[in-house]
């Protein structure tokens, strides 16, 4: 018998004495009994109101057992065990419904839920597809819960961890949320929902933004491209575009660099489109003269020299 079973016998002892008049037995087989003249055990202790708690407590072979049973106030029984229903295991055992609640084996591992546990700590859950919880951490006057446990519904199996919130972390291609910033490889977040120091791989990314279309509006003020070549002369860079030193620094905003770029591009649309009508109208012009050339030459002798003509007109 080790300390805590001696310990366990002797306080339940004092208690049936104190408090009921008990038989004693010590049988010539060199058992004790505490209420009961027939102890099956080295130390039997049984109630007296025949509520079926009681203590067995065996010193013999391998598969002898070590019992304390007791019963909860809804008159559910249930029991503490040694060496059951396997040899080197210690259970909390149901009576009720002859499960083990929570079961030390040999090797130090605990199961709930399972008899067998396989690691240092073993959760067999509830098969309910509609309440899954194998873990729960609670506070006392906090209605938050930390949920850990294996989801099984109409989309597949998935392991299931709610941080509380709407903090939830899924797995098998469920989607995760994620309430509050998260920083990737840093610390540091600022004001950024996401931080990531390192390199991001993305197929696509979309970013909400403003666009740069005012260009194309009439109240735009567009820079004349003498304004340009002055800035770039001057500031080593096109106007409103960050420069180098000042990316370098900070960095650049996706959404605002692209707006930017789209509006240079939109500015070189209308440099190019305002081009285009300068080379018209000196096409035009040129194709004025060419006519006034052909009506000068119909005027004049065919014997005269067309090009001293053109000449002369220059």
């Amino acid at each position: 018998m080790n300390k805590l079973q001696f310990i366990v016998a002797i306080s339940l002892v004092s208690f049936l004495t104190v408090n009921a008049q008990v038989t004693n037995s010590f049988p010539d087989d060199g058992n004790v009994g505490i209420g009961t003249t027939t102890p099956s055990s080295e130390l039997e202790v049984k109630s007296t109101t025949g509520n079926d708690a009681e203590i067995h407590i065996n010193a013999g072979s391998n598969g002898d057992q070590s019992i304390i049973r007791f019963l909860d106030q809804g008159q559910r029984t249930w029991g503490f065990l040694s060496n059951y229903p396997n040899t080197g295991k210690f259970s909390f055992y149901n009576y009720q419904s002859n499960t083990n609640s929570i079961v030390l084996d040999s090797n130090g591992n605990v199961g709930i839920g399972t008899k067998n546990p396989t690691g240092p700590l073993e959760i067999q859950q509830i098969d309910d597809p509609n309440s899954d919880k194998g873990l729960i951490i609670s506070e006392l006057d906090n209605n938050q819960q930390i949920r850990l446990h294996l989801a099984d519904n109409t989309n597949g199996e998935y392991g299931f961890l709610l941080l509380g919130g709407n903090t939830t972390l899924r797995g098998n291609g469920q989607p995760s949320f994620f309430e509050g910033a998260i920083g990737i490889g840093t610390t540091t977040l600022s004001s950024y929902q996401l931080a990531v120091n390192g390199n991001i791989r993305a197929k696509e990314i979309k970013v909400e933004t403003g666009w740069a279309d005012y260009v194309f509006k009439k109240s735009y003020n567009l820079p004349t491209l003498e304004e340009v070549e002055k800035h770039i002369k001057e500031k080593g860079h096109l106007i409103n575009i960050p420069s180098a030193k000042e990316v370098e620094e900070n960095g650049i905003q996706l959404g605002e660099m692209n707006k930017l770029l789209l509006e240079k591009i939109e500015e070189l649309t209308l440099y190019t489109l305002q081009q285009q009508k300068q080379l018209k109208q000196q096409e035009e012009k040129n194709n004025s003269l060419e006519e006034r050339l052909i009506k000068l030459e119909k005027h004049i002798s065919p014997k005269t020299n067309t090009k001293n003509i053109v000449a002369t007109n220059k």
